[in-house]
């Protein structure tokens, strides 16, 4: 559901909801069992639950992977490929008062050659800004600009078909990420099979002594099927410096699958200032040695404990050798 205030004061608020044949639960999404070369109809209500006017553009897209996971969809200049190209719209504009809905049918035109498996597309909803209506911002410099607004909501289209299923999830490249004091190690992996997964697991990262600095552990979303993507494995609280280290992945999948990815990386001291500044570090920054940097009270601290220390030591020398000669 999205929504969006007019200059007139009132406010367009659009939802999508999916209607299912011969089902009296509520459903989010569209999720449909069939066949290669097949024909689905379907039915979604176009809904203005607002106080406003809500001029609707409707098209479709395709599902994708996130690069932290989960499903996302695409600017619809992106070419459709997969269902978002086999999902066809009885109509894509409309024009709801408030309170009013609207059905539109829809089909879904399998090809004949098709792999089996999970395929995911969407249905989109955008809302357009009446004519007449302006939208405008004042820049620092009190002077106004036009600014586009798109509201958009989505229902996603799930399409399963028959076959012979392939659950592959494999790592390919890691390296050093991040930015604005977040340091990450980013790993490439790529979904090879033809069904959705949610891999779950640890990432060790050992320095080249092969001790273990990092455990990250790591909670996947949906990972779309022949989708790949880089994804970002955030260190924590210690940051890494410049170095060579390993990365140990370990993921679990599927049903009882495991990958297991081990490969050396580097991190040099330019990636290591482009992720760190003064201004930012919510990590606590590498040191060249290695090893922590006290606060510098502490270090004076420890300075004049050593001076005075030393200071007692002399004066008790010479005070020594002063009742010596006494005597």
């Amino acid at each position: 559901m999205f929504n969006q205030t007019l200059a007139s004061g009132g406010t367009a608020t659009i939802a999508l909801k999916p209607l299912l044949p011969h089902s009296s639960s509520v459903h989010t999404y569209f999720v449909f069992d069939s066949q290669p070369g097949k024909q689905i109809q379907g039915r979604v209500l176009v809904v203005n639950a607002g106080t406003a006017i809500g001029l609707v553009t409707l098209y479709t897209v395709d599902g994708m992977t996130g690069e932290d996971s989960g499903v996302v969809y695409p600017d619809r200049s992106v070419t459709r490929q997969d269902v978002g190209s086999w999902l066809h719209l009885t109509t894509t504009r409309l024009t709801l008062k408030p309170s009013q809905s609207q059905i539109v049918d829809f089909t879904v035109d399998i090809p004949a050659n098709v792999r089996p498996g999970n395929h995911v597309g969407g249905i989109v909803a955008a809302l357009d800004s009446p004519t007449g209506t302006t939208t405008t911002q004042t820049s620092a410099q009190n002077a106004p600009f036009g600014v586009q607004l798109r509201h958009l909501t989505i229902v996603a289209v799930q399409v399963n078909l028959p076959g012979v299923l392939q659950e592959d999830l494999q790592a390919t490249d890691v390296h050093e990420g991040g930015a604005n004091g977040f340091q990450t190690v980013v790993i490439g992996l790529h979904n090879m099979g033809n069904v959705m997964l949610k891999p779950q697991g640890t990432l060790v990262i050992r320095n080249d002594q092969g001790q273990p600095l990092q455990n990250v552990p790591v909670k996947m979303g949906t990972f779309l099927p022949q989708t790949a993507i880089n994804y970002p494995f955030q260190i924590q609280k210690q940051a890494l410096g410049a170095g060579t280290y390993q990365a140990d992945l370990t993921l679990q999948y599927g049903e009882n699958h495991t990958l297991k990815f081990t490969k050396d990386f580097t991190i040099t001291k330019d990636e290591v200032r482009k992720t760190f500044s003064p201004q930012n570090t919510p990590l606590q920054p590498p040191t060249e040695s290695g090893f922590s940097m006290q606060p510098f009270w502490l270090v004076g601290g420890i300075s004049i404990s050593i001076l005075f220390a030393g200071v007692l030591a002399v004066a008790f020398y010479l005070g020594r050798r002063s009742s010596k000669r006494r005597s």
